[in-house]
């Protein structure tokens, strides 16, 4: 058991090292640079509270900060504590899996989960996301294992503080309380007044964070405030937003790039269009449904198959119509979890009904349109400012630009400790500058552009007389000749057809 055990944990690892190599992201400039900023104030003034709903995070910045001080500051160093966090939760769905379904089951749905474009994406992206979902799988663990163990009540405590911990990352991990809720409501899995105990771990983390909050500022609801006070500044920049008034905090756009049709059905959408996702929620849905309500289903599978369906269904209504994020997709990131376990447990409940070589055969189908799913997103959201800081290496000067892409050269200039300066000012005579099609003639861009400091400057009128001197070209990808080649151009929205004309938007 314990030699099966490394062999596939070693497997699982691997593939998720391929998956991670492929479509490898790292540092984009935005919510990164934000907990970046944070991790390395805790270095150097010590206690921090932190200023913003990023910089409030400390379960997710105190980890960067930590891989600071051991490792120093680096792009791969930023990463480092959401790699930690995806292995974790790869080996806690495995252990949950094989113990109580068996090893082809937790197989199954971590090779799943290895290759499923929205892990790997906010794996990459020094997200939230992953941070809160080891810790909602943590207290999973320790919950479903409680029953069976000798020290029942201390893992439920740890269960609570893991929720805790969850909760402290982001606060969408309410609905793994409203899970726990309902369970306590129904009195499912363990008797009503253990829940208390989980709820004394849960309230133990709060308090800590309210304690320190008073201490640093006097205001135990420090944080609560930080949140609401800095989300509502976000929005309010953002134009591409619009507050309506269904749910807390709703956000009605497809600035997310979304099919939107309406929405009371735009998240349904979203999970079952949206390249992050695959074809992983066409087949979790039916074998969830399959799952919880055939009687030939195993009484211990089909328990722990309910447990995961609560959860995924709990979590799409709550950030979807409750909190109102339906926009993005990385929100779903623990019903997408939830769907992979589904499905390890549907294929081996379907073992009598289908042959193993159709079962692979499906498994293989799965990761294949994930492939695909990876090939067509944007996988480098820098690429201009990434090339703008190579061109600033090879240069002894100063390199101009326009506003957005000089702001991510410099963060990332900044993050890998290199030389260099990515300016947008206004540019001498004989200066180089470095012109990016994307956000200086009008074409849709992954980013929202930054004002610039010399609107009257208006490089696309002045490239007829400057000299090249440096060029760098993506390349385009096959998708975009095909759609050329076959005329459908037309049909093809813009943002869509850059999207899938370019492996970075030029």
């Amino acid at each position: 058991m314990q030699v099966n055990y490394v062999k596939d944990i070693s497997i699982v690892s691997a593939a998720a090292v391929i998956f991670l190599a492929v479509s490898w992201i790292g540092f984009y400039g935005g919510d990164d640079w934000q907990y970046s900023e944070a991790a390395r104030q805790w270095l150097s003034e010590g206690l921090f509270l932190g200023e913003t709903h990023w910089s409030v995070r400390h379960t997710h910045v105190l980890p960067i900060a930590a891989s600071y001080a051991i490792f120093g500051l680096g792009e791969f160093q930023l990463l480092l504590p959401s790699l930690v966090f995806y292995f974790a939760s790869l080996i806690i769905i495995y252990a949950l899996l094989n113990k109580y379904i068996g090893r082809e089951a937790a197989l199954i749905s971590c090779l799943l989960l290895s290759s499923t474009p929205i892990l790997v994406f906010i794996t990459t992206m020094t997200r939230p996301d992953i941070t809160e979902a080891f810790f909602v799988l943590l207290s999973v663990w320790f919950f479903w294992n409680a029953p069976h163990s000798a020290v029942q009540n201390r893992m439920l405590f740890v269960a609570g503080l893991a929720a805790g911990l969850a909760w402290m990352t982001r606060e969408t991990s309410v609905s793994l309380l409203l899970v726990f809720g309902l369970l306590f409501l129904a009195g499912r899995r363990i008797n009503r007044n253990y829940y208390w105990i989980m709820a004394a771990g849960f309230f133990a983390i709060l308090a800590i964070d309210a304690l320190y909050s008073t201490l640093m500022d006097g205001n135990p609801f420090y944080r609560y405030i930080t949140i609401i006070s800095s989300h509502g500044a976000q929005l309010s920049k953002n134009v591409g937003y619009q507050i309506s008034l269904l749910g807390v905090g709703e956000t009605a756009s497809s600035a997310a790039g979304n099919i939107s049709l309406h929405w009371s059905i735009d998240p349904l959408i979203a999970i079952l269009a949206n390249q992050e996702f695959g074809l992983l929620f066409w087949f979790s849905i039916p074998a969830g449904l399959w799952l919880c309500f055939s009687r030939k289903i195993d009484p211990g599978h089909r328990e722990l198959a309910q447990f995961f369906s609560l959860l995924a269904l709990v979590w799409f209504v709550t950030v979807s119509y409750g909190l109102g994020l339906r926009e993005q997709p990385r929100y779903f990131t623990i019903p997408s979890i939830a769907s992979a376990v589904l499905i390890g447990i549907a294929f081996t409940e379907s073992a009598i009904v289908i042959s193993r070589a159709g079962r692979i055969a499906l498994i293989s189908l799965l990761i294949l349109v994930n492939l695909f799913c990876f090939y067509i997103d944007n996988d480098d959201p820098l690429y201009e400012e990434r090339a703008a800081v190579r061109l600033a290496g090879e240069m002894a000067e100063p390199i101009y630009t326009n506003a957005n892409s000089a702001l991510m050269g410099n963060r990332l200039l900044q993050i890998k400790q290199l030389p260099g300066v990515v300016s947008d000012e206004l540019p001498p005579p004989g200066a180089i500058y470095f012109y990016v099609p994307c956000k200086e003639e009008n074409i849709p861009c992954n980013t929202l552009k930054q004002p610039d400091k010399n609107p009257e400057f208006e490089p696309e009128k002045l490239r007829s007389e400057w000299t090249p001197v440096w060029r760098d070209d993506p390349g385009r990808k096959l998708s975009g000749i095909l759609i050329e080649k076959l005329n459908l151009k037309q049909f093809v929205p813009a943002s869509i057809y850059y999207k899938l004309n370019y492996p970075s938007l030029p």
